[in-house]
C-alpha cells in the first residue's frame, strides 16, 4: 500500500517588465489552478498580487485569454503573444492543453 502524502504547496510567479526609463519592475503573483468546464477552457489559472488584484488566465478553444485591461483593450485578437500574464504562464509551461 502506498503511503499517503499530506501537505500544502504554493506556486509563486515573478513577472518582470522594462519601464519607459529603462528600469525594471517585478511583480510577484500567487498562482492557483482553476477548474472551469473543459468545454470552456483548460487549463485556467488565477494570478493574485499581494494587494489582492487578481487576473484569470485561460486557454480556450480560440487561444489564450486574460481578464486584465491590457489584454482586453490592447491585445485580444491583435497580439498572438497576449499580455504579460499569458506570456509568463506560457513561458513556464502552464498554459498548454496538457498542463
Amino acid at each position: 500500500m502506498a503511503a499517503q502524502v499530506a501537505g500544502r504547496a504554493r506556486l509563486k510567479l515573478e513577472i518582470s517588465r522594462l519601464t519607459a526609463c529603462g528600469g525594471t519592475v517585478t511583480t510577484e503573483y500567487t498562482v492557483v489552478c482553476l477548474d472551469p468546464s473543459p468545454d470552456v477552457a483548460a487549463p485556467a489559472w488565477r494570478l493574485t498580487q499581494a494587494d489582492g488584484s487578481a487576473y484569470d488566465v485561460a486557454l480556450t478553444q480560440h487561444g489564450p485569454v486574460c481578464d486584465c485591461s491590457d489584454f482586453v483593450w490592447r491585445r485580444d485578437g491583435r497580439d498572438p503573444k497576449g499580455c504579460k500574464h499569458v506570456a509568463a504562464l506560457t513561458a513556464v509551461g502552464l498554459l498548454r492543453r496538457d498542463a
